[in-house]
């Protein structure tokens, strides 16, 4: 069977199919690989914070997230770091916090085997609430 254009049918066929293998290709993301996320978390005032604060990581397109805490020795006691398995260019939130304030920056993965530096400050005030008595309510 040959079309009007004088093209075989088995001809078309492998046109079509290149062209759904280019279109397929085109659109399948790359894999994900591990990232190294790093930075320091400081107080509100520029100072460093001391080991163990926690830090939330949060992948935003693989829905990924990772906790850890501050170390380091006490000259520089505000460093954390994650290998996270995501791919290049995905948007990462961290999150910080102390018992009265928090922190929170965002930045895009660099490429793979880059090193992603995200700092956070801790200058918002968390909300406290108080837990009252019975009594200190209803007097």
């Amino acid at each position: 069977m040959t079309f009007n254009s004088g093209i075989s049918r088995n001809q078309f066929l492998i046109v079509v199919a290149i062209a759904m293998l280019i279109i397929i290709c085109n659109t399948v993301n790359a894999q994900p690989s591990l990232h190294t996320i790093s930075g320091k978390i400081y107080n509100s005032g520029g100072s460093n914070v001391p080991n163990d604060i926690p830090v939330r990581i949060t992948l935003m397109y693989s829905n990924y997230h990772y906790l850890t805490y501050t170390y380091g020795p006490p000259p520089s006691p505000n460093n954390y770091v994650v290998d996270a398995n995501s791919s290049d260019g995905e948007m990462v939130f961290v999150y910080a916090r102390n018992r009265t304030h928090y922190g929170v920056n965002h930045s895009y993965l660099v490429d793979f085997p880059g090193i992603t530096n995200i700092d956070v400050t801790l200058n918002r005030k968390m909300m406290v609430y108080k837990t009252c008595t019975a009594e200190e309510i209803y007097p």
